[in-house]
């Protein structure tokens, strides 16, 4: 790993040799499409509302007929009916004349607007006084306001949100054609990993890595498997990393990559298809592996729990995306704050520093985590991290940054 690629170039080979992995499509209901990938555009085939409908409780009216009045000259009106809830409305309202009408109920024929009951005044014998005048179209939605006939209301590549689906069952769809989740096989590897329910011997830690790749794969919305935890012996390597390769569509190894002699992943990786990068211009993250096997894509992390959430937050959540089809129009949330500390020079590496965000005098500020390589639970207190470029010298105190959310 003398010779490592920068971040841009890493991110344009594994867009290159993996941008086109396209996992398929599947029906299913409607019901659970939250957080799944559209592989359809939406196009309406009814109008949404279907019918003149009222906002308010109140009264439907002319509007021409309630100008210029108020509390001490209202405007007197006829009422001759009341809109009935989840039944069309026959009735006609003709000038100098109103008629009650309840929240979501059908505008009748010739009313232009809805006067809201608060501002009514019932004299009796069906007389009604109206005592502040509305214009035409107030507290009313036309028909098709919301959608229309034939409108495009998602495009393919979309990642559906829970308010999305509303918005469908509203359109009468019940079933919805979506990409399938890539599978992602997870595996750590190292003589010193043990499982997380064990205590750890003496230079013995838990296995960590597993758990926080699995989490973030069903962040991003594929589905985890994970293959427990491997030695650092090349032959039961391979049996396993030749397992994961028939059984998913994605392959996440963790451990085993640094520098030296006991390279066993990068050997087993080798021995069983392609290592395409192997070593990235990052901090933390240097020793990350792009490689193949069998046909499927594969990410080498580091062993450092940090760096496994940069590596994959920059390269791995992508790829997984991009397997289905999710087109991506927002950045990140990102915070414009303040430094409260001095970073320094990353020595040629494009860096990613965890950050604190407090709140001092109105002004948002940025707290350094700055921490050794092993350690995870100072990572926890983070609320975003800030990248410092390879050819920049680090931050001053003082100087603003961007903050782009955890």
């Amino acid at each position: 790993m003398l010779h490592v690629a920068s971040c841009e170039q890493a991110k344009e080979l594994l867009n290159l040799k993996f941008g086109n992995r396209y996992v398929g499509k599947e029906q299913i209901a409607l019901a659970d499409v939250v957080n799944r990938v559209l592989a359809q555009s939406i196009v309406a085939k009814e109008d949404v509302p279907g019918f003149d409908r009222s906002t308010v409780d109140g009264f439907a009216v002319h509007a021409a007929d309630t100008f210029g009045s108020s509390e001490s000259i209202p405007a007197l009106l006829r009422n001759i009916g009341e809109v009935t809830m989840g039944k069309s409305c026959e009735l006609k309202c003709e000038r100098g004349e109103c008629v009650a009408i309840p929240t979501g109920g059908q505008l009748p024929q010739d009313a232009d607007a809805v006067v809201m009951m608060e501002v009514t005044e019932d004299y009796g014998d069906g007389l009604v006084g109206i005592t502040k005048p509305v214009g035409p179209g107030q507290n009313v939605i036309y028909r098709h306001d919301d959608v229309s006939f034939g409108e495009e209301i998602y495009s393919c590549g979309k990642r559906l949100k829970t308010t999305d689906i509303g918005a469908l069952a509203a359109l009468g769809v019940t079933e919805v054609l979506v990409s399938k989740r890539p599978i992602v096989g997870i595996l750590s590897t190292g003589d010193e990993v043990v499982p997380f329910d064990v205590t750890p011997r003496i230079g013995q830690v838990r296995d960590i890595n597993s758990v926080l790749l699995s989490a973030s794969v069903t962040r991003t919305g594929a589905l985890p498997r994970r293959y427990g935890i491997c030695s650092d012996d090349d032959d039961m390597l391979q049996e396993r990393i030749s397992a994961m390769a028939r059984e998913c569509d994605v392959i996440f190894l963790s451990g085993g990559s640094s520098v030296g002699a006991k390279d066993a992943l990068k050997r087993s990786v080798e021995a069983l298809g392609e290592v395409y990068l192997h070593g990235i211009a990052v901090k933390p993250g240097k020793p990350t592996l792009f490689g193949e096997v069998n046909g499927k894509p594969l990410i080498g992390f580091p062993g450092h729990p940090a760096a496994v959430y940069f590596i994959y937050d920059l390269f791995a959540d992508p790829l997984l995306r991009g397997m289905m089809g999710e087109i991506i129009t927002l950045p990140p949330p990102c915070y414009k704050a303040k430094l409260t500390n001095t970073i320094p020079s990353n020595h040629g590496r494009q860096e990613y520093i965890a950050v604190s965000l407090t709140t001092e005098e109105g002004l948002l500020t940025a707290d350094p985590l700055m921490s050794k390589s092993g350690l995870i639970t100072q990572f926890t207190r983070a609320d975003g991290y800030i990248e410092v470029p390879r050819d920049c010298e680090g931050f001053s105190e003082g100087d603003w940054v961007n903050v782009i959310a955890l």
